[in-house]
């Protein structure tokens, strides 16, 4: 049987990060392969908001999809950079995550309009090239950046990661009319191993102001977009 990989994350405000990359710092050591860079995603739903609701609700299937790539880095000499499009399915305890890679413009997707048409026939061509089926009514709905930090635990193998400056860059005015981007204020601290909250770093990062809950970007997002003012 191969490792079971559990999932937990830490919050905090914002101003708590650099406590949490000291500690992180100390127990383990930078990703050998990519130890930081800014993520942006774009996320997909239905017009009822059924991935968003499926988080709050506490269902035990859930499903996500979204296009996420990365920030830093040339794009290539036809000025399109790699984006995957991504479906990840969370069954009580478990996840599964289908993922298909896709060159994309790279001046048009950073600043699209989640609203464009084109937009949406790019999501459904990567589904049909994927194999997946996406919801009939589907859009683009909220699209999310943060720089990430990544760490290797040497004694455990466990992976963790530091997702600071999180904010929500554009919005579809269609479905979300009243939401307004910005940083949320928050610093996500998530480990994936055995057994992730018991590790060296655990009970430091509880001492430095953060929190093991539930969290989900996604989530915070719409929930923010729906009730202004709320924090993450």
């Amino acid at each position: 049987m191969g490792r079971i990989t559990r999932e937990i994350k830490f919050v905090a405000a914002a101003d708590r990060a650099d406590r949490a990359l000291a500690i992180l710092s100390h127990y383990t050591a930078p990703d050998p392969d990519h130890d930081e860079g800014t993520i942006e995603s774009i996320y997909l739903d239905d017009t009822p908001l059924s991935s968003f609701n499926e988080k709050t609700a506490g269902h035990h299937l859930k499903r996500k999809i979204r296009l996420r790539w990365y920030i830093e880095g040339p794009a290539a000499a036809d000025g399109r950079r790699t984006a995957f499009l991504e479906v990840k399915d969370r069954i009580g305890g478990g996840r599964d995550k289908a993922r298909h890679a896709m060159a994309v413009p790279s001046d048009w997707i950073a600043a699209v309009p989640l609203h464009d048409p084109d937009l949406l026939r790019l999501f459904r061509e990567g589904a049909r090239a994927a194999g997946l089926r996406l919801p009939a009514d589907a859009a683009p709905t909220v699209s999310i950046r943060y720089a990430r930090r990544r760490f290797v635990c040497p004694r455990t193998q466990d992976r963790l990661c530091l997702d600071t400056r999180i904010r929500t860059t554009r919005t579809n005015g269609d479905r979300l009319p009243y939401a307004d981007a910005g940083e949320w204020g928050v610093a996500v601290c998530e480990v994936k191993g055995e057994d992730p909250a018991f590790g060296p770093w655990a009970e430091d990062l509880v001492r430095a102001g953060f929190r093991a809950r539930s969290f989900s970007k996604y989530g915070a997002a719409i929930a923010g977009a729906l009730h202004p003012g709320v924090s993450a």
